[in-house]
């Protein structure tokens, strides 16, 4: 009788012959018994604790992996994301700012039968020369009817409809003359609102000049609290 034995620490199995009472040897076709001895949950728990433990050095080895690469790449986006210091503008690279023609505080106003004459100062108070192309007028409460515009002040003889371009140099003047009939009795409480388009540095553009809240302070023989 053959008796394998296998130690915790060994995987090999001892074979143990033992003999009988007798003493004498086994028959020949005596099959030896053989008997394991010890435990292969021992041998199972260190093949898992091993599989273990790589997977542990693989993950804390992932982790540093991780670690430097997000490191290194918030660097990069940091540095991205600085803005930088631009190069200030050559003043000689700057140009000359532009300014639209404004009314100076000159007003006129001529009443010529049934019409009435009205017109505002105009001024260029930009670096650049000035050309005023067109002039319109905004009546908010109608009462009146243009029918003539001109670049002149009022009283002065001149062409219908004189409103070709004007040339207007850096600090030049020029009035801005328009003509209504008066379709209401007492123009009064109208209010004349006029409107230049003009060019300037290439441009063209539009422009609100002034002109007259309401005609309140203009003679007119049909309003009765007119003076005259």
């Amino acid at each position: 009788m053959f008796v394998r034995m296998a130690g915790v620490d060994d995987d090999r199995a001892a074979e143990i012959e033992v003999r009988g009472v007798t003493g004498g040897p086994p028959p020949r076709d005596h099959v030896p018994d053989v008997i394991e001895v010890g435990s292969t949950l021992a041998a199972s728990q260190r093949r898992r604790l091993g599989v273990v433990g790589l997977v542990c050095v693989a993950l804390v080895v992932g982790l540093i992996v991780g670690y430097l690469v997000g490191a290194q790449s918030g660097q990069r986006k940091t540095s991205a994301t600085v803005p930088t210091e631009e190069a200030p503008t050559p003043l000689s690279l700057v140009s000359a700012g532009t300014q639209p023609p404004t009314a100076t505080r000159k007003r006129c106003a001529v009443q010529l039968g049934n019409q009435l004459q009205l017109g505002v100062e105009l001024v260029n108070q930009s670096s650049l020369g000035t050309t005023l192309m067109r002039a319109d007028v905004n009546l908010p409460l109608g009462g009146l009817r243009m029918t003539e515009s001109a670049w002149s002040s009022c009283g002065q003889l001149a062409a219908v409809d004189d409103t070709d371009p004007h040339a207007l140099p850096s600090g030049a003047t020029a009035w801005l003359r328009m003509t209504f009939d008066v379709l209401t009795p007492c123009p009064g409480p109208l209010p004349v609102l006029f409107t230049v388009t003009y060019a300037q540095a290439g441009k063209v553009a539009a422009a609100n000049v002034g002109g007259f809240s309401d005609l309140g302070d203009v003679s007119y023989t049909g309003c009765s609290a007119s003076p005259g």
